[in-house]
Formats: C-alpha cells, sequence, structure tokens
C-alpha cells in the first residue's frame, strides 16, 4: 500500500480520493514513484510509472492511494477488496496515516468523493469496489481495462446523474469492443451528446453536461495510466455538477483544483 499526499492540501474539510487498482504483476512502489525504482530493497529496479507526478500535475486537492493487489501473480481477483467495509477502511486508514506522516495539521480529515481508476485486470476489483457500495465512488477511469463486466459498469453510470465514467482503450481487441458496446448501451440511455469521443480541452471550460468518455488512447498499454492519468482527472473535476450560482466554487468535498504555486 502507498499513498501520495501533495504538499498544499486544503486544512479543513473532506479531501477526496484517487484510488487507482493496477493489473497482473503491478507493484505499488514502481507505480507511484518516478525513475528506477525495486519492488522491495535489494531487487533489481523497475522503471517507475510516475503516477504520483502524474496525479500532481492535475492541480487537484486529493490524495493518491495505491493498495498493492495480487503480488507478481496473473490475476485480477479482488481478494479483500470484495469483503463488505474493507474499502472503506483501507480509504479511511490510508487517508489518516498518510496525514499524519505529512504533517497535516488535521490529521482526522474525512475521505470525501472518491475517483476511481482501474488499470487492465484491476477492473475485477473495481466490479467489486462498486459492488459493496460503501465507499462514495462519483467517478470512474477504466484505463484500457473494460475486458469485461460492461453492464454492470454501465447499470453502476446510470443509476446516479453525478456519476461520471471515462474509458481509455486501445488497439482493435477486448477492451476495444467492449468500449464500444459500452457506448452503444449509454448513447441509448442518455443521447449521443452525453457520451464524449474526446475530453474537454482544458479545465478552464464551462463545466459540460456530459455524462462518459469513451475514446482511443495511442499509448501502448502499460503507458496508459501516465499517459492519461492528469488529464483524466481534469476533465472529471470540471464536469462535477453545479448549481448556477456556485460556478467556478468547488463543491465541498468535489475534486477541485488546489492552487497552483507561483514561479
Amino acid at each position: 500500500m502507498l499513498v501520495h499526499a501533495p504538499p498544499g492540501l486544503p486544512r479543513d474539510g473532506a479531501l477526496p480520493i484517487v484510488l487507482f487498482l493496477h493489473g497482473w504483476g503491478g507493484c505499488a512502489r514502481v507505480l507511484v514513484h518516478s525513475g528506477p525504482r525495486p519492488c522491495r530493497e535489494g531487487e533489481p529496479a523497475r522503471t517507475g510509472w510516475g503516477l504520483g507526478a502524474a496525479h500532481d500535475a492535475a492541480g487537484l486537492s486529493s490524495v493518491l492511494i495505491l493498495p498493492q493487489l495480487a503480488w507478481r501473480r496473473r490475476s485480477g481477483a479482488p481478494g479483500a477488496l470484495g469483503r463488505r467495509g474493507f474499502a472503506r477502511a483501507l480509504v479511511e486508514g490510508s487517508l489518516e496515516a498518510a496525514l499524519e506522516t505529512s504533517g497535516h495539521p488535521n490529521p482526522h480529515s474525512r475521505a470525501g468523493s472518491v475517483t476511481l481508476i482501474a488499470h487492465s485486470a484491476g477492473f475485477e476489483s473495481a466490479l467489486a469496489v462498486l459492488a459493496q457500495g460503501d465507499i462514495d465512488v462519483r467517478t470512474l477511469i477504466l484505463m484500457d481495462a473494460l475486458y469485461a463486466g460492461t453492464d454492470r459498469f454501465a447499470a453502476w453510470l446510470l443509476a446516479s446523474p453525478e456519476r461520471r465514467l471515462l474509458s481509455f482503450f486501445r488497439g482493435r481487441g477486448s477492451t476495444a469492443r467492449e468500449s464500444e458496446r459500452l457506448r452503444s448501451l449509454l448513447e441509448a440511455r442518455l443521447g449521443p451528446e452525453a457520451v464524449l469521443r474526446t475530453l474537454p480541452p482544458d479545465e478552464g471550460a464551462e463545466a459540460p453536461s456530459w455524462r462518459a468518455f469513451i475514446g482511443r488512447s495511442s499509448a501502448p498499454h502499460a503507458e496508459i495510466p501516465a499517459r492519461h492519468l492528469s488529464e483524466a482527472l481534469v476533465a472529471a473535476a470540471i464536469a462535477e455538477p453545479r448549481l448556477p450560482s456556485e460556478r467556478g466554487a468547488p463543491r465541498p468535498g468535489a475534486l477541485s483544483p488546489r492552487p497552483r504555486p507561483t514561479r
């Protein structure tokens, strides 16, 4: 388990969570860091994915949590994440530990809404987390991960107008076929204007009315998370529904841009 808490988090209120679920053979330590990094001390270094830096590049007031799933196995089994209450305990315990370590002035800040990200075989753990329903997942981001469960992911999105779903896919394999099937299901229910093929261009854009994004990536399978994490988080942030009088102001507990440092 690794938790990345960037500097400049709000002193008060709920803190949004970004929960990243890796695929086969993933190592949380390698995923979060940039540059060469061993999974465990004394082992050969592997190239880091830099997800911590990609998360911070979005400029959002959120905490990134990367649980270690199946260790060095070609398995997407959710394990303990399939047990009711485990995801909530994981999020709350990880957040409290991270804030205490970072010296945050309010180490007992509660977790706000959750952005759930699954890469590759991590979709199985994502389905388990959504099925339990014990954490407030507002945004689901699938990173070349829609191998199966398409109807269940669609049903989750359609159950609440506050939810957003983003699916990146590549090639012409099963994730591409299932993503296009998901597009058909959602367009039939929500209308084609609610299902984007390209993400909004920048965080300053007017909050759009879209509910889902389904788009092809040119990145190799293993590079999709690092390539698209930042833009996906920004898009999810500007898509948060707000009252007309609240446009430009963050919702309590929502993924909202934090002040960028001046140079």
